[in-house]
C-alpha cells in the first residue's frame, strides 16, 4: 500500500489531468448529446409543422372544389329564373304541338312568322333536342353541404310558376320567342363559365383566409398550452368562431342572389349587340360559335374589373348590410371583430393585381373548356345548334366530377394565390404588437 500511495503522489500531475480531461469530455459530450438531441427534436417539430401546412392546403383546396360543387344548385336555379329558357322552349314546344294556337295571341303573327319549311326546321330543333334543351330532369348533385344550405332563397329569385311563365310568353309571337331564345341560350351558356369561374375563386380565397386564421389559432392555443401534441389532434373548436365562419362563408348569397343577375343582364345585352342581327336560318359550325363568343368576351372584359368584384362580392359597408339583411332570418348571423377582419382581407385580396390576372387566366381556361366542346360542331342552322350550345353550358354545371371546376382548382396561379394567403400571418403579428 505504502508503495501504492507512493506512486500515486508521484504521478498526482498526470492523474490529476487526465480526470480533469475525463471529466470535460464527459460534461462536453453531455452537451453536445443534449445539443443533437434538440436540433434533432427541432427538425422533427419543423418537419411535422410543414407535412401539417402541406396536408391543410390541400384539405383546404378540397374543401374549395366541394363548397363551389355544392354552391352549384342554387346557382343552377337562379339561372333558370333569369333567363327563362326552359319557359320559352315549352311555349314553342306547345305551339309545334298546336299551331292553332298561335292565332290565341294578342297581335297576328302572319306577317311575322317564318316560311313553312322554316317552320319545320324549328319544330325539329324543339323535338329532336329537347332533352338538351330543357333545364328539368337534373340528375341530383351528390356535393352537399352546410354552406349550401345556409344560403336563404333571396326575394330577388323567380319563384312564379312555371304556367305563369309560359302565359306571359303567349303574348309574343313565335318569330320573338325563337329570337329570345336564340340569345337567352347564347347567354346563358356564357354565364355559366363566367359564374362558375367567379365563384370558385371567391370560394378558394374564402376558405384561404379561414384556414389561415383557423392555423394562426391552434399556434396561439398551442403557445399557451404548450402541449406536446400534432395540430390535428388538438380540439380548438369555438362556437363564436364557428358561427363567424358560417356567417362569412354564406356572403356567398350576394354574388348569387344579386350580383349574378346584373352580371346576366350584362352579357345578354352583349350577346343582343353580337349575335341579335344573326338569322336563325344561318348556316353556322363550331367555329362561327367560338369566333362569336371570343367577340363577346372582348367586349365584356374591356371593362374594370372592379365591376366583376362588385357583382362577387360586397365591396362597401352599404352592400354587406343588405348581404346580411338577406341572411336576416338565419339564427347564426354573428358579425363579430374576427367576421370584420375576414372581410376586409378579403376586400384587400381582390383588389390585388394578382387576382386580375389569375381571374384572366380562369376564364382563358374556362372558355378554352368551352370552345373545344363547339368546335367539333358540323355546319348546321343556326336553330339546330342552339341545343348543343345549351348542353355545352350545362355540362359545367351537371358533370360529375365536375372537370371545370377541378380544372380551375389545379391551376397553378390560383394554387400559388391560395398559399399565399395562407401564409401570410403580418395581419396576425400585426395584432399580437
Amino acid at each position: 500500500m505504502e508503495k501504492l500511495r507512493k506512486a500515486v503522489y508521484d504521478r498526482r500531475r498526470g492523474i490529476g489531468i487526465l480526470a480533469a480531461v475525463a471529466t470535460g469530455s464527459y460534461f462536453i459530450c453531455s452537451y453536445l448529446s443534449s445539443k443533437l438531441s434538440e436540433i434533432q427534436d427541432q427538425a422533427d417539430r419543423d418537419r411535422v409543422a410543414k407535412q401539417s401546412l402541406r396536408r391543410k392546403f390541400y384539405q383546404i383546396l378540397q374543401d374549395s372544389t366541394f363548397t363551389v360543387m355544392a354552391l352549384l344548385p342554387p346557382l343552377e336555379s337562379q339561372l333558370d329564373g333569369i333567363f327563362n329558357v326552359h319557359a320559352i322552349t315549352e311555349e314553342l314546344k306547345e305551339r309545334a304541338k298546336s299551331p292553332s294556337m298561335s292565332h290565341s295571341a294578342v297581335f297576328s303573327e302572319s306577317s311575322l312568322a317564318p316560311s313553312s319549311d322554316d317552320n319545320g326546321m324549328h319544330s325539329s330543333a324543339i323535338s329532336n333536342d329537347s332533352s338538351a334543351i330543357s333545364l328539368g330532369g337534373h340528375s341530383e348533385q351528390s356535393a352537399q353541404s352546410e354552406h349550401s344550405n345556409s344560403l336563404p332563397s333571396s326575394d330577388a329569385s323567380p319563384s312564379s310558376p312555371l304556367a305563369s311563365k309560359i302565359s306571359q310568353l303567349k303574348l309574343k309571337s313565335k318569330k320573338d320567342l325563337w329570337e329570345e331564345l336564340k340569345v337567352r341560350t347564347v347567354a346563358q351558356t356564357i354565364t355559366i363559365h363566367y359564374a362558375v369561374t367567379l365563384l370558385t375563386l371567391l370560394t378558394h380565397i374564402q376558405l384561404s383566409h379561414l384556414g389561415r386564421e383557423a392555423y394562426i389559432a391552434q399556434l396561439r392555443a398551442l403557445a399557451r398550452s404548450r402541449a406536446p401534441v400534432p395540430f390535428e389532434t388538438a380540439d380548438y373548436s369555438n362556437s363564436d368562431s364557428d358561427t363567424s365562419d358560417k356567417t362569412y362563408l354564406s356572403l356567398s348569397w350576394w354574388f348569387i342572389y344579386s350580383g349574378l343577375p346584373r352580371l346576366s343582364e350584362r352579357i345578354k345585352g352583349v350577346v343582343d349587340d353580337v349575335i341579335g342581327g344573326a338569322s336563325l336560318r344561318d348556316t353556322i359550325d363550331g367555329s362561327r360559335l367560338i369566333q362569336w363568343i371570343k367577340q363577346i368576351r372582348a367586349k365584356l372584359d374591356c371593362g374594370p374589373v372592379e365591376e366583376f368584384l362588385d357583382e362577387l362580392f360586397p365591396m362597401t359597408d352599404k352592400t354587406l348590410m343588405e348581404t346580411l339583411d338577406g341572411n336576416q332570418h338565419s339564427n347564426n348571423v354573428h358579425t363579430g371583430e374576427m367576421f370584420v377582419d375576414l372581410v376586409e382581407q378579403t376586400r384587400t385580396s381582390l383588389l390585388t393585381s394578382d387576382l386580375k390576372s389569375i381571374m384572366t387566366d380562369c376564364l382563358n381556361k374556362s372558355f378554352d373548356q368551352l370552345a373545344a366542346s363547339l368546335s367539333h360542331l358540323p355546319s348546321n342552322k343556326l336553330a339546330s345548334q342552339l341545343p348543343k350550345v345549351k348542353k355545352s353550358g350545362q355540362t359545367s354545371l351537371h358533370s360529375v366530377p365536375n372537370e371545370m371546376v377541378e380544372m380551375l382548382a389545379n391551376h397553378d396561379d390560383l394554387l400559388a394565390f391560395d398559399a399565399l394567403i395562407q401564409t401570410n400571418y403580418e395581419s396576425a403579428i400585426d395584432k399580437v404588437k
